[in-house]
């Protein structure tokens, strides 16, 4: 026998000797194979998400209820306000409308709950009043006599066919001086001014080409037209600004304003009256 052959033969007898012999796998061997196992289960068929019990949706629930219900609410008070009408506030006595006679018709701007604002038109008879805030316009027909009181007493008379708007009506501290700013469009006006002693106090009556302020005085001012108007001062100094000129018209003295003309002041024309036979006197237009 040769030794090749007598190789072959040992090493088959070596092998059947070793199919004998038991063999068991590593534990290690056998937990790293299961992890594996498991982490591809995981990505081949993954685990559908935990359902939310009723309990873990009740915090939710009661937010989105909340929410609800504080919208409802709030819409509940803009109406009741809207229908209830202004909250009441300080600037209602900043300045008031007496109606004597005749109509006034106004426009001005009312505010609500939250700082909410509305249009509103309003038509007053004689007898009737109304609280004014900045931004009013007023209109009276050709009956109408009204009169306009401020927070420090100073008032504003409105004659017929007049269209004022109140443009600032800002009062100082304790309701004494603070600014007053008005527009008088057409129509006639008559002012009674209280002493204003402040630096910024002023009270100030816009024409559609001229400007007069004041500080304590009581005077007449019509407005005709877009370039005609006409001042009186009975008490105190008014000044008057029109363009590039300006005037001092003190009390006793008058001043007509003509867009495009110099300003003239001159003494009032003496009121004329007629003695009756029965010794009363009469003054033409009475």
């Amino acid at each position: 026998m040769s030794a090749d052959q007598r190789d072959s033969d040992l090493v088959e007898a070596l092998l059947r000797q070793l199919q004998k012999v038991p063999v068991e796998a590593d534990e290690a061997f056998r937990a790293r194979l299961r992890r594996r196992w498991q982490q591809e289960a995981q990505v081949l068929f993954p685990a559908p998400p935990p359902r939310r019990s009723r309990t873990a949706w009740a915090p939710f629930r009661r937010r989105t209820f909340l929410a609800v219900a504080g919208g409802l609410v709030a819409l509940a008070l803009l109406l009741l306000a809207a229908l209830l009408g202004p909250l009441p506030g300080r600037a209602d006595s900043w300045a008031t409308l007496l109606v004597q006679s005749g109509v006034v018709e106004v426009k001005q701007q009312r505010s609500y709950f939250l700082g909410l604002r509305r249009d509103e038109e309003i038509t007053l008879t004689a007898g009737q009043s109304l609280v004014l805030r900045a931004g009013a316009r007023l209109q009276t027909d050709g009956s109408a006599q009204a009169r306009i009181l401020f927070f420090d007493g100073s008032t504003t008379e409105l004659g017929p066919n007049t269209r004022l708007s109140l443009v600032t009506v800002r009062p100082g501290p304790g309701n004494r001086g603070g600014q007053v700013i008005l527009t008088l469009e057409m129509g006639s006006t008559t002012h009674q001014v209280e002493r204003r002693l402040g630096p910024d106090d002023r009270f100030e009556v816009r024409i559609p080409f001229a400007v007069t302020t004041v500080q304590g005085t009581r005077f007449h001012l019509t407005v005709y037209d877009e370039r005609r108007a006409y001042l009186a001062t009975d008490e105190g100094t008014v000044r008057v600004e029109m363009g590039e000129q300006q005037a001092q018209v003190p009390a006793g003295y008058e001043v007509e304003l003509i867009a495009g003309h110099p300003l003239v002041v001159r003494p009032q024309a003496p009121e004329m009256s007629i003695v009756l036979p029965d010794g009363t006197v009469a003054h033409p237009g009475d």
